[in-house]
Protein backbone atom coordinates (compact mmCIF):
# COMPACT_ATOMS: atom_id res chain seq x y z
CA UNK A 1 0.00 0.00 0.00
CA UNK A 2 0.94 3.84 -0.57
CA UNK A 3 0.22 6.72 -0.13
CA UNK A 4 -1.59 9.07 -2.11
CA UNK A 5 -0.47 10.11 -5.38
CA UNK A 6 -2.70 13.56 -6.05
CA UNK A 7 -4.48 15.82 -4.33
CA UNK A 8 -6.81 16.56 -6.74
CA UNK A 9 -8.18 12.71 -6.20
CA UNK A 10 -9.58 13.54 -2.73
CA UNK A 11 -11.89 16.78 -3.78
CA UNK A 12 -13.21 13.79 -6.23
CA UNK A 13 -14.51 11.85 -3.38
CA UNK A 14 -18.48 12.22 -2.69
CA UNK A 15 -18.63 13.88 0.42
CA UNK A 16 -22.06 12.59 1.06
CA UNK A 17 -20.77 9.31 1.04
CA UNK A 18 -18.22 10.55 3.89
CA UNK A 19 -20.74 12.22 5.77
CA UNK A 20 -22.46 9.36 6.29
CA UNK A 21 -19.40 6.89 7.02
CA UNK A 22 -18.47 9.58 10.03
CA UNK A 23 -22.33 9.48 11.19
CA UNK A 24 -21.99 5.80 11.68
CA UNK A 25 -18.34 5.90 13.24
CA UNK A 26 -20.14 8.35 15.34
CA UNK A 27 -23.46 5.86 16.32
CA UNK A 28 -20.71 2.84 16.25
CA UNK A 29 -18.91 4.35 19.36
CA UNK A 30 -22.04 5.58 21.16
CA UNK A 31 -24.11 2.10 20.85
CA UNK A 32 -21.35 -0.03 22.06
CA UNK A 33 -21.44 0.21 25.79
CA UNK A 34 -25.43 0.45 24.93
CA UNK A 35 -25.85 -2.55 22.96
CA UNK A 36 -25.97 -5.42 25.26
CA UNK A 37 -29.03 -3.82 27.20
CA UNK A 38 -30.71 -2.30 24.41
CA UNK A 39 -30.63 -6.66 23.44
CA UNK A 40 -31.91 -7.18 26.56
CA UNK A 41 -34.70 -4.88 26.33
CA UNK A 42 -35.34 -6.89 22.86
CA UNK A 43 -35.21 -9.81 24.77
CA UNK A 44 -37.91 -9.04 27.69
CA UNK A 45 -40.32 -8.41 24.80
CA UNK A 46 -40.33 -11.77 23.15
CA UNK A 47 -37.95 -11.37 20.62
CA UNK A 48 -36.50 -14.44 19.11
CA UNK A 49 -33.43 -16.15 20.22
CA UNK A 50 -32.01 -16.29 16.77
CA UNK A 51 -32.55 -12.58 16.14
CA UNK A 52 -30.74 -12.00 19.91
CA UNK A 53 -28.18 -14.10 18.68
CA UNK A 54 -27.70 -12.02 15.56
CA UNK A 55 -28.05 -8.88 16.99
CA UNK A 56 -24.56 -9.78 19.25
CA UNK A 57 -22.76 -9.00 15.72
CA UNK A 58 -24.99 -6.43 14.30
CA UNK A 59 -22.06 -3.10 15.11
CA UNK A 60 -19.29 -5.96 14.22
CA UNK A 61 -20.65 -6.49 10.87
CA UNK A 62 -21.91 -3.16 10.15
CA UNK A 63 -18.36 -2.37 10.72
CA UNK A 64 -17.60 -4.40 8.30
CA UNK A 65 -19.54 -2.99 5.13
CA UNK A 66 -19.03 0.15 6.12
CA UNK A 67 -15.07 -0.29 5.43
CA UNK A 68 -15.97 -1.92 2.46
CA UNK A 69 -18.23 1.25 1.53
CA UNK A 70 -14.85 3.45 2.10
CA UNK A 71 -12.34 1.01 0.39
CA UNK A 72 -14.89 1.08 -2.77
CA UNK A 73 -14.87 4.66 -2.54
CA UNK A 74 -10.99 5.45 -2.56
CA UNK A 75 -10.87 3.57 -5.14
CA UNK A 76 -13.43 4.65 -7.34
CA UNK A 77 -11.80 7.71 -6.83
CA UNK A 78 -8.21 6.70 -7.73
CA UNK A 79 -6.98 6.93 -4.16
CA UNK A 80 -5.15 3.84 -2.96
CA UNK A 81 -5.50 2.71 0.49
CA UNK A 82 -3.62 4.60 3.32
CA UNK A 83 -0.23 2.88 4.83
CA UNK A 84 -0.06 2.55 8.54
CA UNK A 85 2.20 1.54 11.11
CA UNK A 86 0.20 -1.86 11.28
CA UNK A 87 -0.19 -3.23 8.56
CA UNK A 88 3.23 -5.30 8.71
CA UNK A 89 2.47 -6.73 12.38
CA UNK A 90 -0.96 -7.36 11.06
CA UNK A 91 0.33 -9.66 8.09
CA UNK A 92 2.83 -10.95 10.62
CA UNK A 93 0.21 -11.74 13.25
CA UNK A 94 -2.00 -13.48 10.46
CA UNK A 95 0.83 -15.73 8.93
CA UNK A 96 1.95 -17.36 12.76
CA UNK A 97 -1.68 -17.91 13.09
CA UNK A 98 -1.86 -19.86 9.69
CA UNK A 99 1.68 -21.30 10.22
CA UNK A 100 0.35 -22.59 14.27
CA UNK A 101 -2.94 -24.27 12.44
CA UNK A 102 -0.98 -25.64 9.80
CA UNK A 103 1.69 -27.54 12.20
CA UNK A 104 -0.11 -27.79 15.15
CA UNK A 105 -3.49 -29.64 12.70
CA UNK A 106 -5.93 -27.39 14.94
CA UNK A 107 -9.70 -27.26 13.88
CA UNK A 108 -10.19 -24.85 11.30
CA UNK A 109 -13.33 -23.76 12.73
CA UNK A 110 -12.31 -23.25 16.30
CA UNK A 111 -9.30 -21.50 15.36
CA UNK A 112 -11.03 -19.21 13.33
CA UNK A 113 -13.74 -18.15 15.73
CA UNK A 114 -10.97 -17.55 18.39
CA UNK A 115 -9.05 -15.50 15.74
CA UNK A 116 -12.23 -13.23 14.81
CA UNK A 117 -12.84 -13.17 19.06
CA UNK A 118 -9.30 -11.02 19.12
CA UNK A 119 -9.06 -9.30 15.72
CA UNK A 120 -12.62 -8.49 14.76
CA UNK A 121 -12.03 -4.82 15.69
CA UNK A 122 -9.41 -4.18 13.55
CA UNK A 123 -11.74 -3.30 11.09
CA UNK A 124 -12.41 -0.41 13.23
CA UNK A 125 -9.14 1.29 12.19
CA UNK A 126 -8.83 0.82 8.81
CA UNK A 127 -12.13 2.42 8.61
CA UNK A 128 -11.22 5.16 10.49
CA UNK A 129 -7.63 5.82 8.50
CA UNK A 130 -9.51 5.06 5.23
CA UNK A 131 -12.72 7.70 5.70
CA UNK A 132 -10.64 10.69 5.56
CA UNK A 133 -11.95 12.68 8.79
CA UNK A 134 -11.41 16.62 9.86
CA UNK A 135 -9.61 16.96 13.38
CA UNK A 136 -13.32 18.85 13.93
CA UNK A 137 -14.89 15.36 13.48
CA UNK A 138 -11.69 13.47 15.49
CA UNK A 139 -12.77 16.29 18.17
CA UNK A 140 -15.77 15.07 17.91
CA UNK A 141 -16.01 11.26 17.65
CA UNK A 142 -13.62 11.97 21.42
CA UNK A 143 -16.55 13.77 22.78
CA UNK A 144 -18.77 11.23 22.24
CA UNK A 145 -16.69 8.60 24.30
CA UNK A 146 -16.43 10.91 27.15
CA UNK A 147 -20.47 11.52 27.32
CA UNK A 148 -20.73 7.76 27.18
CA UNK A 149 -18.64 7.61 29.67
CA UNK A 150 -20.35 10.26 31.97
CA UNK A 151 -23.63 8.00 31.19
CA UNK A 152 -21.98 4.64 32.15
CA UNK A 153 -21.14 6.66 35.72
CA UNK A 154 -24.56 8.43 35.84
CA UNK A 155 -26.32 4.75 35.59
CA UNK A 156 -23.65 3.40 37.40
CA UNK A 157 -24.69 5.63 40.85
CA UNK A 158 -28.27 5.25 40.33
CA UNK A 159 -27.73 1.72 40.65
CA UNK A 160 -25.81 2.19 43.45
CA UNK A 161 -28.52 4.32 45.10
CA UNK A 162 -31.32 1.92 43.93
CA UNK A 163 -30.56 -1.38 44.73
CA UNK A 164 -30.76 -4.30 43.76
CA UNK A 165 -34.34 -4.36 42.29
CA UNK A 166 -33.51 -1.75 39.42
CA UNK A 167 -29.96 -3.81 38.94
CA UNK A 168 -31.90 -7.38 38.24
CA UNK A 169 -34.29 -5.33 36.19
CA UNK A 170 -31.16 -4.61 33.95
CA UNK A 171 -29.84 -7.45 34.14
CA UNK A 172 -29.76 -9.51 30.54
CA UNK A 173 -30.25 -12.54 28.76
CA UNK A 174 -28.22 -15.65 27.70
CA UNK A 175 -28.28 -16.64 24.31
CA UNK A 176 -26.98 -20.38 23.73
CA UNK A 177 -26.80 -21.36 19.72
CA UNK A 178 -24.78 -23.72 18.04
CA UNK A 179 -22.21 -22.02 15.70
CA UNK A 180 -20.75 -24.49 12.54
CA UNK A 181 -21.48 -27.25 14.82
CA UNK A 182 -19.64 -25.63 17.93
CA UNK A 183 -21.27 -24.93 21.16
CA UNK A 184 -21.06 -21.40 21.55
CA UNK A 185 -22.66 -19.77 24.87
CA UNK A 186 -23.17 -15.84 24.11
CA UNK A 187 -23.55 -14.85 27.73
CA UNK A 188 -24.39 -11.22 27.70
CA UNK A 189 -24.06 -11.17 31.75
CA UNK A 190 -22.77 -13.79 34.46
CA UNK A 191 -25.48 -13.75 36.91
CA UNK A 192 -23.91 -13.90 40.75
CA UNK A 193 -21.12 -11.27 40.17
CA UNK A 194 -19.60 -9.13 43.00
CA UNK A 195 -22.59 -8.19 45.30
CA UNK A 196 -22.48 -4.70 45.36
CA UNK A 197 -20.94 -4.04 42.31
CA UNK A 198 -22.27 -1.77 39.25
CA UNK A 199 -22.21 -2.57 35.72
CA UNK A 200 -24.50 0.42 34.30
CA UNK A 201 -26.15 -0.90 30.90
CA UNK A 202 -22.77 -2.73 29.85
CA UNK A 203 -24.40 -6.08 31.28
CA UNK A 204 -21.01 -7.21 33.24
CA UNK A 205 -19.40 -5.70 36.04
CA UNK A 206 -15.97 -6.33 34.15
CA UNK A 207 -16.98 -5.13 30.81
CA UNK A 208 -18.39 -1.85 32.68
CA UNK A 209 -14.80 -1.15 34.59
CA UNK A 210 -12.46 -1.67 31.08
CA UNK A 211 -15.25 0.40 29.60
CA UNK A 212 -14.26 3.30 32.41
CA UNK A 213 -10.87 2.80 31.53
CA UNK A 214 -11.30 3.25 28.26
CA UNK A 215 -13.18 6.85 29.21
CA UNK A 216 -10.16 7.72 31.58
CA UNK A 217 -7.75 7.29 28.61
CA UNK A 218 -9.46 9.63 26.87
CA UNK A 219 -10.49 12.06 29.56
CA UNK A 220 -7.20 12.78 31.46
CA UNK A 221 -5.09 13.66 28.35
CA UNK A 222 -8.48 16.22 27.20
CA UNK A 223 -6.97 18.27 30.21
CA UNK A 224 -4.35 20.73 29.51
CA UNK A 225 -4.56 23.16 32.73
CA UNK A 226 -5.32 21.02 35.84
CA UNK A 227 -8.04 22.33 38.32
CA UNK A 228 -9.02 21.09 41.03
CA UNK A 229 -12.47 19.90 39.82
CA UNK A 230 -10.36 17.75 36.65
CA UNK A 231 -9.09 15.84 39.45
CA UNK A 232 -12.45 15.34 40.84
CA UNK A 233 -13.80 14.07 37.82
CA UNK A 234 -10.92 11.82 37.14
CA UNK A 235 -10.95 10.31 40.63
CA UNK A 236 -14.88 10.13 40.25
CA UNK A 237 -14.83 8.11 37.20
CA UNK A 238 -11.72 5.75 38.83
CA UNK A 239 -13.94 4.94 41.73
CA UNK A 240 -17.44 3.96 39.49
CA UNK A 241 -14.47 1.72 37.90
CA UNK A 242 -13.32 0.21 41.65
CA UNK A 243 -17.28 -0.24 41.96
CA UNK A 244 -17.26 -3.13 38.85
CA UNK A 245 -14.78 -4.72 41.73
CA UNK A 246 -12.29 -5.79 39.04
CA UNK A 247 -8.97 -5.29 40.83
CA UNK A 248 -7.29 -5.10 37.11
CA UNK A 249 -9.58 -2.09 36.59
CA UNK A 250 -8.32 -0.44 39.88
CA UNK A 251 -5.10 -1.10 39.28
CA UNK A 252 -4.83 0.09 35.44
CA UNK A 253 -6.93 2.87 36.62
CA UNK A 254 -4.28 4.15 39.21
CA UNK A 255 -1.48 3.19 36.66
CA UNK A 256 -3.45 5.61 34.10
CA UNK A 257 -3.95 8.13 36.87
CA UNK A 258 -0.26 8.46 37.75
CA UNK A 259 1.82 10.50 35.19
CA UNK A 260 -0.97 12.84 34.84
CA UNK A 261 -1.25 13.22 38.47
CA UNK A 262 2.17 14.36 38.37
CA UNK A 263 1.19 17.00 36.46
CA UNK A 264 -1.19 18.73 38.94
CA UNK A 265 0.49 17.68 42.39
CA UNK A 266 3.92 17.85 41.02
CA UNK A 267 5.98 15.04 40.25
CA UNK A 268 8.07 14.36 43.45
CA UNK A 269 4.56 13.89 45.66
CA UNK A 270 3.51 11.90 43.52
CA UNK A 271 6.34 10.02 43.13
CA UNK A 272 6.22 9.73 47.93
CA UNK A 273 2.30 8.58 46.92
CA UNK A 274 3.45 5.44 45.12
CA UNK A 275 6.45 4.35 46.96
CA UNK A 276 4.18 4.93 50.03
CA UNK A 277 1.54 2.77 48.81
CA UNK A 278 4.04 0.32 47.18
CA UNK A 279 6.19 -0.12 50.98
CA UNK A 280 2.13 -0.77 52.30
CA UNK A 281 1.36 -3.17 50.10
CA UNK A 282 4.61 -5.14 50.99
CA UNK A 283 3.97 -4.81 54.85
CA UNK A 284 0.21 -6.19 54.42
CA UNK A 285 1.88 -9.17 52.11
CA UNK A 286 4.54 -10.22 54.54
CA UNK A 287 2.18 -9.04 57.94
CA UNK A 288 -0.37 -12.02 55.67
CA UNK A 289 2.33 -14.55 55.02
CA UNK A 290 3.89 -14.42 58.69
CA UNK A 291 0.73 -14.23 60.77
CA UNK A 292 -2.26 -16.10 58.69
CA UNK A 293 -2.52 -19.76 59.95
CA UNK A 294 -6.22 -20.10 59.10
CA UNK A 295 -7.22 -20.53 54.98
CA UNK A 296 -10.44 -19.01 55.57
CA UNK A 297 -9.01 -14.80 55.50
CA UNK A 298 -10.16 -14.66 51.80
CA UNK A 299 -13.76 -12.84 51.60
CA UNK A 300 -14.81 -13.79 48.19
CA UNK A 301 -17.01 -10.60 46.66
CA UNK A 302 -19.30 -13.05 45.28
CA UNK A 303 -19.75 -15.14 48.57
CA UNK A 304 -21.25 -12.40 50.48
CA UNK A 305 -21.21 -7.83 50.38
CA UNK A 306 -17.43 -6.93 50.61
CA UNK A 307 -16.01 -3.33 50.51
CA UNK A 308 -14.30 -1.92 47.49
CA UNK A 309 -11.27 -1.18 49.77
CA UNK A 310 -11.24 -4.92 51.50
CA UNK A 311 -11.88 -6.36 47.50
CA UNK A 312 -8.39 -4.99 47.26
CA UNK A 313 -6.78 -5.44 50.84
CA UNK A 314 -7.88 -8.84 49.97
CA UNK A 315 -5.36 -9.80 47.47
CA UNK A 316 -2.51 -9.63 50.28
CA UNK A 317 -4.03 -12.76 52.18
CA UNK A 318 -2.33 -16.45 51.98
CA UNK A 319 -5.85 -17.75 51.18
CA UNK A 320 -5.51 -15.55 48.15
CA UNK A 321 -2.57 -16.37 46.80
CA UNK A 322 -2.56 -20.28 47.33
CA UNK A 323 -6.53 -19.61 45.26
CA UNK A 324 -4.00 -17.67 43.08
CA UNK A 325 -2.12 -20.74 42.27
CA UNK A 326 -4.74 -22.18 40.53
CA UNK A 327 -5.98 -19.14 38.64
CA UNK A 328 -3.83 -16.49 37.60
CA UNK A 329 -0.78 -17.22 39.08
CA UNK A 330 -1.22 -20.45 38.35
CA UNK A 331 -1.34 -20.11 34.50
CA UNK A 332 1.84 -17.61 35.12
CA UNK A 333 4.20 -20.13 37.07
CA UNK A 334 2.31 -23.34 35.60
CA UNK A 335 0.73 -22.85 32.22
CA UNK A 336 3.61 -20.67 30.45
CA UNK A 337 6.27 -22.96 31.25
CA UNK A 338 4.66 -26.06 29.88
CA UNK A 339 3.79 -24.12 26.93
CA UNK A 340 7.26 -23.13 26.94
CA UNK A 341 9.25 -26.29 27.05
CA UNK A 342 6.96 -28.50 24.94
CA UNK A 343 5.81 -25.91 22.08
CA UNK A 344 7.79 -22.82 22.46
CA UNK A 345 7.84 -21.34 18.63
CA UNK A 346 4.54 -22.03 17.28
CA UNK A 347 2.32 -23.42 20.34
CA UNK A 348 -0.65 -25.93 20.15
CA UNK A 349 -2.65 -23.68 17.43
CA UNK A 350 -5.07 -21.16 18.13
CA UNK A 351 -8.16 -23.57 18.81
CA UNK A 352 -8.74 -23.13 22.61
CA UNK A 353 -10.64 -26.18 23.40
CA UNK A 354 -7.52 -28.57 21.27
CA UNK A 355 -5.07 -26.06 23.48
CA UNK A 356 -6.43 -27.59 26.27
CA UNK A 357 -6.53 -30.56 25.76
CA UNK A 358 -3.22 -30.92 24.27
CA UNK A 359 -1.74 -28.37 27.46
CA UNK A 360 -3.42 -31.24 30.06
CA UNK A 361 -1.88 -34.09 28.21
CA UNK A 362 1.69 -32.68 28.38
CA UNK A 363 4.30 -35.59 30.00
CA UNK A 364 6.19 -32.46 31.17
CA UNK A 365 3.66 -30.56 32.80
CA UNK A 366 4.21 -27.25 35.48
CA UNK A 367 0.37 -27.18 35.77
CA UNK A 368 -1.33 -26.34 39.26
CA UNK A 369 -4.36 -28.34 38.21
CA UNK A 370 -6.45 -29.75 35.19
CA UNK A 371 -7.13 -26.81 32.52
CA UNK A 372 -10.89 -26.16 31.84
CA UNK A 373 -12.13 -23.41 28.79
CA UNK A 374 -13.22 -21.53 32.09
CA UNK A 375 -10.65 -19.08 32.90
CA UNK A 376 -7.92 -20.25 30.22
CA UNK A 377 -8.03 -17.01 29.24
CA UNK A 378 -7.73 -14.38 32.01
CA UNK A 379 -3.91 -14.03 31.40
CA UNK A 380 -4.25 -13.29 27.98
CA UNK A 381 -0.15 -13.45 27.54
CA UNK A 382 -0.22 -16.92 28.89
CA UNK A 383 -3.27 -17.98 26.28
CA UNK A 384 -0.75 -16.11 23.37
CA UNK A 385 1.97 -17.89 24.16
CA UNK A 386 -0.28 -21.23 24.36
CA UNK A 387 -1.94 -20.49 21.20
CA UNK A 388 1.17 -19.41 18.83
CA UNK A 389 4.18 -19.54 20.72
CA UNK A 390 7.22 -17.23 21.31
CA UNK A 391 6.51 -16.17 17.49
CA UNK A 392 3.15 -15.06 18.22
CA UNK A 393 3.92 -13.09 21.68
CA UNK A 394 6.73 -11.45 19.24
CA UNK A 395 4.39 -10.40 16.67
CA UNK A 396 1.51 -9.22 19.34
CA UNK A 397 4.35 -7.17 20.67
CA UNK A 398 5.71 -5.97 17.29
CA UNK A 399 2.36 -4.81 16.82
CA UNK A 400 1.35 -3.21 20.50
CA UNK A 401 5.11 -1.34 20.08
CA UNK A 402 4.35 0.29 16.18
CA UNK A 403 0.43 1.60 18.01
CA UNK A 404 1.91 3.48 21.08
CA UNK A 405 5.40 4.78 18.96
CA UNK A 406 2.91 6.31 16.36
CA UNK A 407 0.84 7.47 18.97
CA UNK A 408 3.90 9.20 20.88
CA UNK A 409 4.95 10.75 17.83
CA UNK A 410 1.47 11.78 16.77
CA UNK A 411 1.20 13.53 20.40
CA UNK A 412 4.87 14.97 20.27
CA UNK A 413 4.60 16.21 16.69
CA UNK A 414 1.30 17.77 17.19
CA UNK A 415 2.19 21.17 16.91
CA UNK A 416 0.48 22.62 19.32
CA UNK A 417 -2.89 21.63 17.95
CA UNK A 418 -4.51 20.36 20.87
CA UNK A 419 -7.09 17.63 19.18
CA UNK A 420 -3.76 16.03 17.71
CA UNK A 421 -2.18 16.10 21.11
CA UNK A 422 -5.30 15.04 22.59
CA UNK A 423 -5.66 11.64 19.94
CA UNK A 424 -2.25 10.93 20.22
CA UNK A 425 -2.05 10.74 23.92
CA UNK A 426 -5.72 8.94 24.05
CA UNK A 427 -4.43 6.42 22.08
CA UNK A 428 -1.09 5.96 24.20
CA UNK A 429 -2.80 5.28 26.98
CA UNK A 430 -4.73 2.40 25.70
CA UNK A 431 -2.43 0.56 24.29
CA UNK A 432 -0.48 1.21 27.34
CA UNK A 433 -3.27 0.20 29.09
CA UNK A 434 -4.07 -2.95 27.13
CA UNK A 435 -0.57 -4.45 27.50
CA UNK A 436 -1.39 -4.39 31.11
CA UNK A 437 -4.77 -5.55 31.12
CA UNK A 438 -3.48 -8.57 29.12
CA UNK A 439 -1.61 -10.15 32.09
CA UNK A 440 -5.72 -10.17 34.18
CA UNK A 441 -8.05 -10.17 31.58
CA UNK A 442 -9.23 -11.15 27.60
CA UNK A 443 -9.06 -7.83 26.68
CA UNK A 444 -8.91 -8.12 23.27
CA UNK A 445 -11.90 -10.39 22.89
CA UNK A 446 -13.93 -7.94 25.24
CA UNK A 447 -16.22 -5.58 22.96
CA UNK A 448 -16.05 -2.82 25.41
CA UNK A 449 -12.47 -2.34 25.09
CA UNK A 450 -11.47 -3.60 22.21
CA UNK A 451 -13.64 -1.66 19.81
CA UNK A 452 -11.89 1.74 20.93
CA UNK A 453 -8.94 -0.25 21.84
CA UNK A 454 -8.69 -0.16 18.12
CA UNK A 455 -10.61 2.88 17.72
CA UNK A 456 -8.66 5.64 19.64
CA UNK A 457 -5.13 4.78 17.51
CA UNK A 458 -7.28 5.56 14.21
CA UNK A 459 -8.42 8.65 15.79
CA UNK A 460 -4.63 9.89 16.44
CA UNK A 461 -3.20 8.79 13.15
CA UNK A 462 -6.79 10.52 11.29
CA UNK A 463 -6.09 13.61 13.28
CA UNK A 464 -2.08 13.82 12.19
CA UNK A 465 -3.34 13.09 8.65
CA UNK A 466 -5.47 16.24 8.57
CA UNK A 467 -3.33 18.33 9.72
CA UNK A 468 -0.48 17.54 7.52
CA UNK A 469 -3.12 17.53 4.69
CA UNK A 470 -2.76 21.32 4.36
CA UNK A 471 0.89 20.99 4.54
CA UNK A 472 1.88 18.60 2.38
CA UNK A 473 -0.69 16.96 0.66
CA UNK A 474 1.58 14.40 -1.19
CA UNK A 475 2.57 12.68 2.31
CA UNK A 476 -0.48 13.32 4.28
CA UNK A 477 -1.46 9.75 4.31
CA UNK A 478 1.59 8.37 5.35
CA UNK A 479 2.22 7.45 9.00
CA UNK A 480 4.34 9.44 10.78
CA UNK A 481 8.18 8.50 11.35
CA UNK A 482 6.46 5.18 9.60
CA UNK A 483 10.04 3.48 8.88
CA UNK A 484 11.12 4.15 12.44
CA UNK A 485 7.98 3.38 13.88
Amino acid sequence: MTGITAHTSRAQANPAIGRVLFWFTIAATALVPLETFLTSLLARVGTPEQALFALQFSIEASVYLALLVAVVRRLATNQTLRRTPIDAPILAILAVVSLSVAVNNAPLVGSLMNIRSALRYVAVFYLVVNIGLTRRQVHTLLIVILLSGAVQVLVGLIQLKAGYNLKVWMLPHTVGIDVAGQTRNFTILERGREIGSLFGTLGDTLYYGLFLLVVLAVALPWVTRWRGWHMAEALAIALAAAYSYSRAAVIVSGLTLIPFAGRWLGRRRVAVACCGAAALGLILLAGSLAFETSGGSYHHPRQGRNSILGNMTNIFSSDYLERSKRQRLGAILGVAPTALVNAPILGYGPAQNHTIKQLNREPKTHLFKTLTKEGFEDVYWVALLCYTGIAGVIAVLWLGVRLAWSCAAIAYGARGDPTVRWAGLAGLCIVLQAAVLMWFNRVPEIRSFSFYFWLLPALAYAAWSAQHSSQSPSTSDNPPDHEAA
